[in-house]
């Protein structure tokens, strides 16, 4: 009988496997001011700009010594701005609420940077008055719910707010103008911002509305209506929105930049399109299980990683 090999049968291997896993996770990293493991310093994606990746991209605009940024994360980008000669943040802005874009606000001390905040006028109550839109104990009344269950994402404690952004408004800073365009779907007010670059045209800073291969960055948190398909169709008009727009880079909260927007925006709303006729078909014929689950399965499996 062959013998059993005593690292894998024994207890021994679970030490053994986690500690490969924490090497493969932090070398290469440092540890930051506020405790996380975070990477040496933001990349440059253009002249003046920067990402920092956390929960969420955090994207840096420079001009001279001060910043601009636009969503938080979980704030260790704090730790790496002066290592791109960043003494002051003068603004956040946040393209939507989602917990991922704001939770370091609250947990991390800013020292000297002290920014004003800048959100979505549609979204100012989820950062200033969280707690009324993520209830212990949900009604069927309570606003941004289906079935007594929110779509929201809220802050875990309340953000207060110096300027609101409406659609259509151009936010000056320093050299730049950023263009704010409403862009809800994946949230209920979202903002796309854009500005112009000499080097690379106009470049979209796009929340979550769509993520490098075409993708959403999930599909529950378009879910408004339990199966109507209100916020997916909210998210194509967004989608066509930004198409018309024509941005040259799309800079997303999440994945990769996305350096063909015409390409990938196109092929991304014919997947939405695609999911909303499943979608629409599952609730006329909801006795169609085995074909309902099955097509809405794989429709979502290709738009969606998560």
């Amino acid at each position: 009988m062959r013998k059993k090999n005593k690292l894998l049968s024994g207890g021994t291997i679970k030490p053994v496997v986690l500690f490969a896993i924490y090497l493969s996770c932090f070398c290469g990293q440092t540890t930051g001011a506020h405790g996380q493991s975070i990477p040496q310093q933001p990349k440059n994606i253009t002249a003046g700009i920067y990402l920092w990746t956390d929960t969420c991209n955090v994207y840096i605009l420079k001009s001279g010594d001060n910043a601009l940024l636009i969503d938080f994360g979980d704030g260790t980008v704090l730790d790496a701005l002066d290592k791109i000669g960043i003494k002051k943040i003068d603004w956040i802005l946040f393209t939507h609420h989602h917990r991922e874009q704001c939770q370091g606000i609250g947990k991390v001390n800013f020292g000297n940077y002290t920014p004003k905040i800048a959100v979505p006028e549609k979204e100012r109550g989820f950062f200033e008055e969280p707690l009324k839109f993520r209830k212990m104990k949900v009604s069927l009344n309570d606003p941004y719910t289906v079935y007594g269950s929110s779509y929201l994402r809220v802050p875990l404690q309340p953000i207060k707010t110096d300027k609101t952004l409406n659609d259509g408004d151009t936010f000056q800073w320093q050299e730049y103008q950023i263009k704010c365009v409403l862009t809800p779907g994946n949230s209920p007010g979202a903002m796309t911002y854009l500005i112009k670059s000499k080097s690379d045209g106009v470049i979209a800073f796009s929340g979550d509305l769509i993520l490098n291969g075409a993708l959403m960055h999930n599909w529950y948190d378009s879910e408004w209506d339990y199966g109507f398909g209100a916020g997916i169709r909210t998210l194509i008009d967004s989608v066509q929105k930004l198409i018309d727009l024509n941005p040259d880079l799309i800079l997303p909260s999440h994945s990769e930049i996305i350096k063909d927007p015409p390409r990938q925006l196109l092929k991304y709303k014919d997947k939405l399109k695609k999911l909303n006729f499943y979608t629409c078909v599952a609730m006329m014929f909801p006795t169609q299980r085995h074909f309902r689950t099955r097509s809405l399965n794989r429709h979502q499996s290709q738009i969606s990683p998560l």
